[in-house]
């Protein structure tokens, strides 16, 4: 299989069941891929909790007191069977708005920002408040569409504020790879994507 026949496959799949609807197809695509993570160890138990306002942004979360961490995902969907063009300025301010929303649940800023709530937000705000004594490590997880990593566009870890933050991009080429090593064709992957090999 090659990488645009597996986005295609991933975005049909994706739009299986569920409403109309940009927020739905962001929820959809933000859980499938969390089960790529789910598979390689890089989550434990996400929560898809969707908000989204001008300045800040979160898809789902997961959090950890063993390891003293929060992790918030942001996703950038686009509806489309080919891969989407996605500009670095998304992506950076997707990061931005992931990190505005813990700063704004830290400083007690948040709840007066946002327009309707559900169990997953309380539950965010909750284990944000609750553990800030506690949590240490704050990871920022985007996924995006583009099948070009720029590891120049992600954020540099640092600490600040009592927390050592952590950037990370998925985009759909890495995603493709976890598929491969789900199929057991991982040790192949150099060789495939230099010659573009099909190994369905």
């Amino acid at each position: 299989m090659k990488l645009e026949d597996f986005f295609s496959d991933f975005i049909e799949n994706t739009l299986i069941d569920i409403e109309d609807s940009l927020e739905a197809f962001e929820e959809a695509v933000t859980n499938d891929i969390l089960e790529y993570l789910k598979d390689c160890g890089e989550v434990l138990e996400p929560e898809i909790c969707s908000v989204k306002m001008r300045n800040f942004k979160v898809n789902a979360f997961d959090y950890s007191d063993e390891n003293e961490s929060i992790d918030l995902f942001v996703t950038i969907a686009k509806k489309g069977n080919s891969i989407q063009k996605i500009s670095d300025t998304d992506v950076i301010s997707a990061f931005e708005k992931a990190k505005n929303t813990i700063s704004l649940i830290r400083n007690g800023d948040f709840e007066g920002k946002i327009q309707d709530s559900n169990d997953s937000i309380d539950e965010l705000i909750g284990i944000i408040n609750d553990s800030k004594n506690i949590i240490k490590n704050a990871r920022i997880f985007c996924f995006d569409q583009r099948d070009l990593f720029c590891g120049n566009i992600v954020p540099k870890d640092y600490e600040d504020d009592g927390y050592f933050w952590d950037y990370e991009l998925w985009d759909i080429e890495r995603i493709f790879q976890q598929y491969l090593i789900r199929s057991g064709k991982q040790k192949n992957w150099k060789l495939i994507s230099k010659m573009n090999i099909d190994i369905s």
